[in-house]
């Protein structure tokens, strides 16, 4: 690298070599945030045209190294492959790392979220969203090896010819791999890293298929680009080079028109480019998972019967059915507990949106996405006490519905006997729930009500009503809250349900 700052030294910089390294940059910048996303944005863009630029300003002053060191040309190409490949990583990853730096410490970070929960958050992805975005990152890596030749290439037309080419070849296999993640999650995406989430059940071996099919990709490219590259550049016969004309006469080479063709060949590729990056801008898929944060959240593992917080108030799931996502407005998410909203991964796979009515008419909320429910205060289900009809009272542990998974049945659960539901509300007939008690458990128990047990192992588990439930802390049993320790024949009827715990 030293020596190409001797060399690019005596290079006079033009300034349409710079405009068209910025408008290159920038529809390098569309096709990543477009096609590939994840790993786009102003990195790609000023890592790509700082290298850019740079080489294309060394080479099209004809400062080649075989004039300065005993190399052959391939040899060259080699050199300044390697050196662009190396000089856009270092480039791209200082930038990203500025990026992140500017989150942390509060521009762009619209969540509010402290330094250290934000890099929580960002340690606390899962290894499928790691591997996502290794495969987008190989796969970008492979897009901005594969425009290494137009370096070396002289002639705008070629050069123009070469960009379309490529990058329709790069589409393509974008295509190809949404087409995938398509044929598995059946859900359309609007780029490779988004359909790569969506497919979040598959296995270790699976993604070290797609992990080593890219690498395989990134390699060809590499070789292609090189091979292609080394073409252009390397001598050709019956030619006499240009940078031997300048050395001899010591004058700049005149441009000369190539007539009514060439014209027409600029003119239509030109138009092309234009429509290519046109249509990648106006006709990209709307984005609509960035609007939101989170609102509200789960106070317990158990997201199907559990309790949940919205505006510092305790709700619980209600056997109603609502149209709020239709009528009312989305306020935001309704996370799992401690769950990070802000990951692409959520927002694609999850985004459970939380909808309340305009009007005021009813006190319900509703979440809809990847699960749906309705909720309603708890202070106003204790009082209704609609359990008092029901006939089956079951004690759900809070990780029943991972329990259930293989089973066509839900499982996760124990009997209750109605004389045991009956002295625990005598013994606690008014619970006053505070959420800070459900940061500090050991475990956790929701008992619900229902009219009989057909109702129980129906498909769709429905929350049945509400009788309260059980937070364990030292060995010690609470109804509901820590104010309220169960205790005497409550206890023992208790632990003789739970088998001694």
């Amino acid at each position: 690298m030293k020596f190409f700052y001797k060399l690019s030294g005596n290079v006079q910089s033009k300034p349409s070599r710079l405009i068209i390294s910025v408008l290159f940059s920038f529809l390098v910048m569309t096709f990543v945030n477009g096609f590939i996303g994840g790993v786009g944005g102003f990195p790609v863009f000023l890592a790509f045209i700082i290298v850019f630029y740079l080489l294309r300003n060394v080479m099209g002053e004809g400062n080649r190294l075989t004039h300065q060191m005993a190399m052959t040309s391939r040899r060259e190409i080699m050199y300044w492959m390697r050196n662009y490949c190396v000089a856009y990583l270092l480039l791209w990853f200082l930038l990203r790392l500025v990026f992140l730096f500017s989150r942390v410490t509060g521009w762009g970070n619209i969540s509010g979220a402290s330094a250290l929960e934000y890099f929580r958050n960002l340690i606390a992805v899962s290894m499928f969203e790691k591997w996502a975005y290794l495969f987008a990152g190989i796969l970008m890596f492979a897009f901005i090896v594969s425009l290494f030749p137009l370096t070396v290439i002289t002639k705008l037309e070629h050069g123009v010819l070469y960009v379309l080419v490529d990058g329709a070849l790069f589409a393509v296999v974008c295509l190809i791999v949404e087409q995938i993640g398509y044929y598995f999650t059946k859900t359309k995406s609007s780029c490779v890293i988004d359909s790569l989430l969506l497919c979040n059940k598959m296995k270790a071996g699976q993604e070290a298929a797609w992990i080593f099919g890219i690498v395989l990709f990134a390699l060809a490219v590499c070789i292609v680009s090189y091979s292609y590259a080394a073409y252009c550049y390397g001598p050709k016969k019956g030619r006499t080079d240009d940078v031997a004309i300048q050395m001899a006469q010591r004058q700049k080479t005149i441009y000369k028109g190539k007539g009514l063709v060439h014209n027409v060949v600029m003119i239509l590729c030109g138009v092309t480019a234009i429509c290519v990056v046109a249509g990648i801008v106006f006709f990209m898929p709307e984005d609509t998972t960035g609007g939101y944060v989170k609102v509200a959240e789960f106070l317990t593992g158990d997201e199907v019967l559990g309790p949940m917080l919205y505006k510092n108030q305790v709700y619980i799931p209600v056997n109603e059915q609502m149209n709020l996502d239709e009528t009312g407005t989305a306020r935001g998410y309704l996370a799992g507990k401690k769950e990070n909203c802000n990951s692409r991964f959520y927002q694609l796979a999850v985004a459970n949106l939380l909808y309340t009515d305009d009007t005021n008419k009813t006190n319900r909320v509703q979440m809809e996405g990847a699960k749906s429910g309705v909720y309603a205060p708890v202070t106003e289900q204790e009082q209704k006490d609609a359990w008092k009809k029901d006939d089956v009272f079951l004690l759900w542990d809070e990780e029943w519905v991972s329990e259930s998974t293989y089973s066509h049945e839900p499982t996760g659960y124990t009997v209750c006997n109605a004389d045991f539901i009956k002295g625990l509300t005598m013994q606690f007939p008014e619970v006053e729930y505070h959420a800070q008690d459900f940061d500090d458990y050991d475990a956790y128990f929701t008992i619900r009500g229902y009219s009989d047990m057909d109702t129980v192992l129906m498909d769709d588990t429905v929350p049945g009503d509400w009788v309260g439930c059980i937070l364990v802390k030292d060995n010690k049993f609470y109804f509901g809250s820590y104010d309220n320790r169960i205790t005497g024949i409550s206890l023992q009827e208790l632990l003789d349900i739970l088998g001694g715990y």
